[in-house]
């Protein structure tokens, strides 16, 4: 029986640098060295001249980031010609690359069934698999690559990561160690390699890799936050790089990972403890959504709330939470720096999950009372944590107990209105414990 991955696990997995390809796509399978070597000869040629011109207007286009119009000429070619293996694999990159992952995984399957032996094909097919969690797929997929190249390390480190997010964790950290052979010095495998043997409680060898690749790139905020974590290590915060990075690469797919497999219901659980709180009668003039991801909490509020600023460290989740249509405002930025920036007062503040990843919350607490007008309120969730003080636990998050919030909060001037207990997601089959917090800037201050 497999384990699946925590949240932050997989995350870091999507978040590995991955090499360019010539399309603008997130986050690719790495491009089989056979096809990079051999592109000439892999690609079978178009039936008609004209359709190769177009063709190659289209995808002069596509990897120009000019998607609409590229997506219109290949829909153009496939009308005249349904089984163009070149144009169906183009567009299905296309939409796999928009978020569309479920119409890129027809048009990728179609390809593949016309030239099931193109390494590139089943390489983007396997990556819409692992974007839609269909993780048995995606490893099928990449070991029919592995066959086909069987020298191709890129090939190895492909099924590496579909086996790691499937929760595989021995067969993965043997892909990787495949990659290994080929490149000591492989930065991905490396990071990949170290949670692959930290899940199979090798804590001393996952340390091991994450030292190696942080020699080699010391800036490596990604090494640098999950050595800490398994090391017992607790830091301030997770590195603003590395969340960004995560998160963007994370984007695509979620909301069904958090709703679906997670079963994450806390921007709901934040709602409900609001409306007891709060007179339903009362409209929140201003609201910010701190971290708002792709807008879960947004949606949840957003009936009560006139004009809803979102605020996130990731452009990719930003893009998601546009295609919403619920914020008046978007602002690319870290928070605790957005709220300091604000020049009109805000009538409540929301941050579900983002204290997960900072640790020290006295600069959070300090910039939204200040941010804050009296009498505003502001509510979030967090993970319980049994110790006196934040710690960060060897899944990458942070950990806040109940008394180090009461002590913070009063430092900022903020009173703790409501505590409500609850379970903030399944993970390994297990509930995550966690709190949901409703404070609020007096209206006055008493004179002492």
């Amino acid at each position: 029986m497999t384990i699946p991955l925590t949240v932050i696990e997989r995350e870091a997995v999507a978040a590995t640098p991955v090499r360019p390809v010539s399309v603008p796509v997130p986050p690719p399978a790495r491009p089989t060295r056979r096809r990079r070597a051999q592109s000439s000869r892999d690609e079978p040629a178009l039936q008609t001249a004209n359709l190769s011109a177009i063709l190659t207007l289209a995808v002069d286009l596509h990897e120009r980031g000019q998607l609409e119009p590229a997506r219109q000429l290949y829909r153009r070619i496939l009308r005249a010609d349904p089984a163009l293996v070149d144009a169906l694999q183009m567009l299905g990159l296309l939409h796999h690359g928009r978020g569309e992952h479920r119409r890129g995984l027809r048009l990728l399957r179609r390809a593949a069934e016309l030239a099931p032996t193109r390494p590139s094909i089943l390489s983007q097919l396997g990556e819409c698999y692992r974007s839609l969690q269909r993780f048995d797929h995606a490893i099928t997929c990449f070991e029919r690559v592995v066959k086909l190249t069987p020298d191709d390390p890129d090939a190895h480190c492909n099924l590496g990561h579909a086996h790691l997010q499937a929760g595989a964790f021995a067969e993965a950290a043997r892909c990787y160690r495949r990659v290994l052979e080929a490149d000591l010095d492989d930065l991905e495998a490396l990071t990949c390699l170290a949670v692959a043997a930290s899940r199979l409680g090798d804590d001393n060898a996952a340390a091991a890799c994450y030292r190696q690749v942080l020699a080699a790139d010391p800036d490596n905020s990604t090494a640098q936050h999950l050595l800490a974590a398994i090391t017992g290590e607790t830091t301030r915060r997770a590195p603003a790089g590395y969340v960004r990075e995560l998160y963007d690469q994370y984007a695509g797919s979620f909301d069904a990972h958090l709703v679906e497999t997670l079963r994450y219901d806390v921007p709901d659980l934040l709602r409900r403890v609001v409306d007891e709180e709060v007179p339903a009668s009362t409209r929140f003039a201003r609201a910010a959504d701190l971290g708002c991801g792709t807008g879960l909490a947004g949606v949840a509020i957003r009936d009560r709330v006139d004009h809803l600023t979102g605020i996130d460290l990731s452009s990719g989740m930003l893009r998601r939470a546009a295609d919403r249509g619920i914020y008046d405002e978007l602002i690319e930025g870290e928070l605790v720096g957005t709220l300091g920036r604000a020049t009109t007062p805000f009538d409540l503040l929301l941050a579900t999950d983002v204290l997960i990843y900072l640790g020290a919350l006295e600069d959070v607490f300090a910039a939204a009372a200040t941010s804050l007008r009296p009498g505003g309120w502001l509510g979030f969730s967090t993970e319980r944590a049994r110790s006196g003080a934040p710690v960060l636990q060897s899944n990458g998050r942070y950990a806040h107990p109940e008394i180090y919030i009461r002590s913070t909060a009063a430092g900022s001037g903020l009173d703790v209105v409501r505590i409500e207990h609850i379970t903030v997601r399944i993970e390994q089959g297990r509930k995550v414990r966690g709190q949901i917090f409703l404070l609020r800037r007096p209206t006055e201050v008493l004179a002492s």
